[in-house]
């Protein structure tokens, strides 16, 4: 009966057969190249055939480095089975050196020396026969070297895109990635899908971290902000409510106001104190953060100064229930000397209000007066069928304008036929087409200009409704510009505060909130989260809790 090897090949009986374990590996990379398991099992399977080699037994890694051992469980897994089976193999096969390792005190230390008492040898099937080894050692070094490269190019091209404000790791806490398709070409290679931070609305997890910042400036502690986050659902990617280390960190963390901030530990891509303005979107804006660090790092509030655009929002549009005036902003200091920023009238004997009740109050009656689905849905057919007409201008004057230019076009052309017949001269043509240009220019202008109200008129259907639908939650995510405008809005005549009661309200409601309050929801019952435009009287206030 004919001895067979494991690939079934015939072993000539009359020949000593060496037995082996043949190994494969490929990293990912490898792989995408063309350097496939099957390939080098192939050629290992060949050469053993020819030289008179039965593989007793294979191992095969995917998609792992060659740097270390203990990453490699098919390779500790052949080394151990080869413990196992002493005197038994004779030789561990690989496609070539590289396969075992690209690390030459890995080589050495966990493979080479482990095999040497069991009496083991190495041998690629690509590279030359050398007794002494010499060109498994140059090789090992060669890929070693290469790896070090490859280790050095990612390196560098982090750093070449941390410096171009692109994020390089994970999402933080409150943000989510968002991708770039441009090129971006870095040691003459083309490399795509850089990711930006853009705000999480998930669960409203940016909109609650933002709101904490701002409760910090606004005078609240940690411990008061550790509660306040728990009340708000957030936690950590691990699922844990935020303590006061953890709340700590993210209130000194640079990339929730757009920044990357080289550290000269953490961020080793910039030197220590070197600020990159990260793409995408801030959660919070750079004077928020400005003043979280100051408090933070002095402990005193007074330490740094508050723009009172920043501290006290809803200054100019606050209305004192009591004398009917508007109130303003200060942060008048207690016995201990810590201060409170609050809202107050100067009429004696009003009441004032801490600035976090106030914005509480505030940010309630917004979302007492947010429309239901239902209701949205109407509003959203109302605005679309009022914007038709504003539409149907736009598409006519377009049309318009297309006429002119084809005319003038004309007109270009016959100003030309005109001259080549010589039924004008030189000067003429060239001032009949200056004047050509001029209108025609003109008429690029027109163009443009319609274009962009055709786009504004389509874009409002969606903005408008995203206003009416989110009240709340633009206003506590805006900047204080935006914050502004949205009160405004929203309140034309201002936003009146009863201190004694701690509830507010408004005796004229924008004409937005007016028109849909009318409407009825799907099931035909009045919405009760509506307020109508209503006269001035405590049961329509929203008390804050």
């Amino acid at each position: 009966m004919d001895m067979r090897d494991a690939e079934g090949n015939i072993i000539n009986p009359g020949i000593v057969s060496k037995k082996a374990f043949g190994y494969t590996r490929v990293s990912t990379e490898e792989q995408v190249e063309g350097l496939s398991l099957e390939s080098q099992k192939s050629q290992i399977a060949d050469y053993c055939r020819n030289n008179n080699i039965e593989i007793v037994g294979w191992y095969e890694e995917l998609g792992v480095s060659a740097k270390t051992v203990v990453d490699r469980p098919k390779l500790m897994e052949m080394l151990y089975d080869c413990i196992q089976h002493k005197g038994e193999i004779d030789l561990i096969v690989v496609y070539d050196y590289t396969r075992l390792s690209r690390d030459m005190e890995s080589l050495y230390a966990d493979i080479l020396r482990p095999l040497r008492p069991l009496g083991i040898d190495t041998l690629s099937v690509t590279e030359p026969d050398d007794e002494n080894h010499t060109f498994r050692t140059l090789k090992v070094m060669f890929g070693e070297q290469e790896n070090k490269g490859k280790a050095k190019r990612v390196r560098d091209n982090m750093h070449f895109a941390i410096r171009q404000g692109w994020w390089v790791s994970t999402a933080p806490l409150g943000y989510k990635l968002a991708y770039d398709d441009t090129e971006q070409r870095f040691q003459g290679k083309i490399s795509r899908r850089r990711a930006m931070l853009i705000p999480d609305s998930a669960n409203d997890i940016s909109a609650n971290i933002a709101y904490l910042f701002n409760r910090f400036v606004e005078g609240a502690t940690i411990a008061q902000l550790v509660d306040e986050a728990k009340k708000l659902n957030i936690k950590t990617k691990r699922g844990n409510y935020l303590d006061a280390k953890t709340l700590n960190t993210l209130l000194r963390n640079p990339v929730y106001a757009g920044l990357c901030i080289g550290d000269g530990k953490r961020i080793k891509s910039l030197e220590k104190g070197e600020v990159v303005e990260l793409r995408g979107k801030s959660i919070i804006s750079r004077e928020v953060f400005d003043m979280t660090q100051a408090i933070l790092n002095t402990g005193k509030r007074e330490a740094y100064k508050v723009s009172p655009d920043e501290l006290y929002p809803l200054k100019g549009s606050l209305v004192c229930h009591t004398c009917g005036k508007h109130m303003t902003g200060s942060a008048p200091t207690n016995g201990s000397k810590k201060s409170s920023p609050r809202y107050h009238c100067k009429t004696k004997g009003c009441k004032s209000i801490s600035v976090g009740q106030a914005h509480d109050i505030f940010v309630q009656y917004l979302e007492r007066i947010t429309p239901k689905e239902g209701t949205l849905k109407l509003y959203k057919k109302l605005i679309e069928k009022t914007l038709i007409k504003s539409v149907s201008d736009a598409q006519r004057m377009l049309a318009d304008v297309e006429k002119r230019k084809k005319s003038i076009e004309a007109e270009y052309n016959k100003i030309f036929f005109a001259f080549v017949h010589d039924e004008i001269d030189a000067g003429t043509k060239d001032r009949l087409i200056a004047d050509n240009r001029e209108r025609y220019n003109e008429v690029l202008v027109d163009e443009q200009k319609h274009r962009k109200a055709l786009e504004q008129n389509q874009q409002s259907v969606e903005y408008i409704f995203n206003f009416m639908a989110n009240p709340a939650k633009l206003w506590r995510d805006a900047s204080v510009e935006e914050r502004h405008i949205i009160q405004k809005i929203i309140f034309p005549d201002g936003f009146y505060i009863d201190v004694k009661a701690k509830k507010g309200g408004t005796d004229k409601l924008s004409p937005l909130y007016s028109v849909i309050s009318n409407k009825k929801e799907h099931n035909g019952s009045n919405s009760s989260n509506m307020v109508c435009p209503i006269r001035f009287e405590r049961t329509t206030f929203s008390s804050a809790s």
